[in-house]
């Protein structure tokens, strides 16, 4: 019989969206218009030059930032269960060294074929350790880790698991907004706090070493260990603001 989890700590890290898709967002943006009241051939000139340089940056930050789209697949999950151990799903390969330096690390790593394969694992091992009181823990989790775990299953015909289905959301925490909302008295209209200074808030070490806006080109270079490395740092790190929050 599995014991059952009271609390899972998650955090993923994206690819790329397809390109097929970075086309279509790029197709709904918009470019400016130049004023029809402008009659200067020079002003409307460099009017048009900056429509242009606007439109052109508009464009490529959708490519830059194209990890944040829906269809973006997910490259890697952490998965922390209890605090006893830290489970690392991704669909990128780790060599053999790698492999052994992540496990001296604490942390026990998953490779998967495809996207589908890695979602199916990670669904499976959070059933079958989860039932109704369980509760699943992130960071700034609500707007990215639930909600892209959530799209990668149905994108890959896995149910949605238990902890994460709209039933259970009063066991979702997300630490980012219990931070704002009871422990951020300087600036109380902040929407947004990273992991980075709420470790630094609590005095918590912080080991990743790329920017979460790095990661999908890491992926794409070859950098897995990092990846992996980071994405289970987080989850580590996650769980002890968890402890501190909330006791």
């Amino acid at each position: 019989m599995e014991i059952i989890s009271k609390y899972f700590c998650v955090d993923i890290e994206t690819r790329h969206a397809p390109e097929e898709d970075i086309l279509k967002a790029q197709a709904k943006i918009e470019k400016g218009e130049i004023s029809s009241r402008l009659k200067n051939p020079e002003i409307i000139e460099e009017a048009t030059m900056k429509v242009e340089e606007a439109y052109a940056k508009a464009l490529q930050k959708v490519r830059d930032d194209s990890a944040l789209l829906n269809a973006a697949p997910i490259g890697c999950i952490g998965l922390s269960v209890d605090n006893t151990k830290i489970l690392n799903y991704s669909t990128f390969t780790l060599t053999p060294e790698e492999r052994t330096k992540l496990m001296k690390e604490g942390i026990e790593p998953f490779t998967h074929k495809d996207e589908g394969e890695m979602m199916d694992a990670f669904v499976q091992e959070l059933d079958r350790r989860s039932d109704d009181w369980t509760g699943m823990v992130g960071f700034n989790s609500t707007r990215f880790d639930f909600a892209k775990i959530r799209l990668a299953c149905r994108r890959n015909g896995v149910k949605i698991p238990h902890v994460l289905r709209f039933e259970n959301r009063k066991h979702q925490i997300d630490l980012m907004w219990d931070f704002i909302n009871f422990y951020n008295c300087e600036k109380a209209h902040k929407k947004f706090i990273s992991l980075k200074a709420v470790c630094e808030e609590f005095k918590i070490p912080y080991r990743k070493s790329l920017d979460g806006a790095e990661i999908p080109n890491a992926i794409a270079n070859g950098d897995h260990y990092t990846v992996a490395f980071d994405c289970s740092s987080d989850v580590l790190e996650t769980y002890q603001c968890y402890r501190k929050i909330h006791g």
